[in-house]
């Protein structure tokens, strides 16, 4: 499979869940048709695009498992999408005083930033974080979860007036750690308890099974650069017609954009969606010669099941190199038991490094940011990177309780490796945490 992807040969690729890796078929089809574009773009434009969208909404729909293609549309990633519904979702609910956004302490760092920049201009608006320190089972998560969003609607914690509104962010996987999570069961909660629902599906589409009319979110979006084999960036956001009366407008406000009213054709929400300035539109095109690519090999039941697999016994490799856990091998707390093996883990993988705990040697945030930038820089000129995050129960002030957080890695496998990249970067990785715990200007003796 190797030679189908135009991965530098001196670099393992080990991390395509960040930014995804753009098969060499897909790269060529994506050059050849930008050449296309390039020799008529006003014919492209005026007389293609709208069509080829179409066509493209029609492959990739039944494939997310969406029977109505007016409910779902073509965006350039994932924040786009997510930017596109909060911003229509504040105006829409007017969303103020006592309204709540539920995010989780895992939520990536990128829509955090989105939920505090919705509170500096909503006044009043609530951001409750709902901690998660793992390993943790999913049915403990979903207990986690259900409670939270049970005291919320009571205002039994929260010091306000009973909130008008509630929104749940949900991830299908999170980002670090790589966690699994029964996303579909949270939005059953959500939809029983009367709570809209934002499912982050950044790392869905393509590495997870998704079905979105079983599942029913209320809003779903998902990147496909990162495991669908398109070229970076591409995505789908996904809104259910009964809340389409909410997406006002697309972001940044579409050429085709009319005055919403009660009459409104179901194919608004993906004209407007057809036409949001002017971008190169060949990486959302390039989802159908992912789409392709992927049936060819495999299909993805069978990509899915090999990555995954790969995850999980190189995932081990490493942790048996470095004498310690895969995050779903650990021990759980307080009468938590695992419901299934590997329950945690997709085609990414969270091992446990061999570095000590967060609080044993490092005394400050800029500390462990050095240990981490050293790390970073010792992976790249070793010819590979993982990404490296402190995960577990955190000091609080005040509190008897310590900074519980260890040093994590997130491999991600993918058709191109083998168990033997598994091992190659475990002995490499080993070598360099032996180094940093023997650098007394990163760990200092106690």
């Amino acid at each position: 499979m190797k030679p189908l992807f135009e991965v530098d040969q001196r670099y393992l690729n080990i991390n395509c869940g960040s930014y995804g890796v753009t098969p060499l078929p897909v790269t060529l089809a994506a050059t050849a048709f930008s050449s296309h574009i390039e020799r008529n773009p006003d014919w492209f434009i005026r007389q293609e695009l709208e069509s080829l969208l179409l066509t493209i909404r029609q492959k990739l729909a039944p494939l997310v498992g969406c029977k109505d293609v007016d409910e779902l549309v073509l965006v350039p990633g994932a924040s786009h999408g997510l930017g596109t519904v909060f911003w229509n979702l504040a105006v829409a609910m007017e969303l103020g005083d006592g309204d709540v956004i539920v995010e989780f302490s895992t939520t990536y760092g990128s829509i955090r930033s989105t939920l505090q920049f919705l509170r500096d201009t909503r006044p009043g608006l609530i951001i409750s974080t709902l901690e998660l320190a793992f390993p943790l089972s999913r049915a403990a998560l979903l207990r986690k979860f259900q409670a939270h969003i049970r005291s919320i609607l009571s205002s039994s914690c929260h010091g306000f007036r009973r909130p008008r509104k509630v929104i749940a962010i949900i991830d299908t996987v999170s980002s670090n750690p790589g966690i699994r999570f029964p996303w579909e069961d949270m939005v059953r909660i959500c939809r029983d308890l009367g709570v809209f629902s934002f499912v982050d599906g950044a790392h869905g589409a393509g590495l997870v099974p998704v079905d979105l009319d079983s599942a029913d979110p209320d809003t779903f979006v998902s990147n496909c650069h990162k495991w669908m084999s398109s070229k970076r960036a591409s995505a789908f956001l996904y809104v259910p017609k009964r809340n389409h009366h909410l997406m006002l407008s697309t972001f940044p406000v579409s050429h085709n954009y009319t005055t919403p009213t009660p009459k409104d054709p179901p194919t608004r929400f993906g004209s407007m969606h057809n036409s949001t300035g002017t971008h190169d539109w060949v990486p959302i095109l390039s989802i159908a010669w992912g789409i392709n690519f992927r049936n060819v090999i495999g299909g993805e039941k069978r990509i899915q099941e090999y990555c995954r697999t790969l995850a999980l016994e190189g995932g081990r490799l490493m942790a048996r190199v470095w004498h310690t856990q895969v995050m779903d091998d650990m021990q759980l707390e307080n009468g938590d038991t695992w419901t299934e093996e590997g329950e945690l883990t997709t085609a990414m993988v969270n091992v446990l490094l061999p570095l000590p705990v967060a609080s044993s040697h490092a005394r400050s945030d800029d500390q462990l940011q050095r240990v981490l930038q050293h790390l970073q820089d010792a992976m790249f000129a070793g010819g590979f990177y993982l990404p490296v995050f402190l995960h577990g129960p955190r000091y609080i002030e005040h509190s008897h309780k310590k900074d519980g957080r260890r040093w994590w890695v997130r491999a991600s496998a993918q058709v191109w490796l083998e168990l033997s990249d598994f091992e190659t970067v475990a002995y490499k990785m080993l070598d360099i945490c032996t180094e940093v715990k023997n650098n007394p200007e990163l760990f200092p003796p106690h």
